[in-house]
């Protein structure tokens, strides 16, 4: 999976559960602390997510903020998601 589609997916699983650690988020991709980390570092710089004591929060609920913010390649992503 790449980093696009991991994106789409650390949001979603916040979203829905108002937070994650860096270790839910790589059991649930299945993949490394260290994959993690840097997909949330990007985020982060990005302003889409915060780290607050070992949790990674959502900065703002409003997807339209996430769509301005993401590059061209991930709105499609998300707006294929929302279709489902």
């Amino acid at each position: 999976m790449n980093m696009n589609k991991r994106a789409d997916v650390i949001i979603e699983i916040i979203r829905e559960n108002n937070g994650a650690s860096i270790r839910e988020l790589a059991s649930a991709l299945n993949v490394t602390e260290m994959t993690i980390r840097r997909d949330v570092k990007e985020l982060k710089e990005i302003g889409v997510v915060k780290n607050i004591s070992g949790a990674i929060l959502l900065t703002v609920e409003d997807e339209k903020f996430y769509s301005s913010m993401l590059p061209k390649s991930r709105k499609v992503n998300l707006a294929v998601k929302r279709q489902k």
